[in-house]
């Protein structure tokens, strides 16, 4: 009898190790960090490249640097520009909207704290897969 309360516990205890996430985390800010850089890096890009250079362009809402006539240089200019500013990418006055326990799942609110992007607010959740780790949605991001 012993040898199965032996086993059980330890699986017990390894299916619960891990709780709900929270939104201060420092893994939930270094994956929503990471999901914003991809997120803003081309509207960074067209920002400065439409400030500082004459660009042919097709006009789409859904437009990339692909969709412009950049030379080497002036991407290479553009895409260091884009850099310097999210490498200081930080996330501030994060709030916990909402706490889901039963599905280990957090409702989040935040600012980004950066030159050049003031003023902008984002909403995400974390929340645990049953493999333990741990998924970000961005909801959105929105000018205040």
């Amino acid at each position: 009898m012993n040898k199965i309360v032996l086993i059980i516990i330890p699986f017990f205890f390894s299916c619960n190790l891990r709780n709900t996430p929270k939104c201060s985390d420092e893994n939930v800010k270094k994956i929503t960090l990471n999901i914003l850089k991809e997120e803003l890096r081309y509207p960074l890009i067209l920002k400065y490249s439409n400030s500082n250079f004459e660009l042919d362009h097709v006009e789409s809402a859904d437009a990339s640097p692909n969709d412009y006539s950049f030379s080497n240089e002036q991407r290479k200019i553009a895409e260091k520009y884009a850099t310097n500013i999210l490498d200081n990418l930080k996330l501030s006055n994060i709030i916990t909207l909402k706490k889901q326990n039963n599905i280990k799942k957090c409702d989040c609110e935040s600012h980004i704290n950066v030159e050049y992007l003031n003023n902008l607010k984002i909403k995400y959740t974390a929340q645990l897969t049953d493999e333990n780790e741990t998924f970000i949605k961005l909801i959105s991001i929105k000018q205040e």
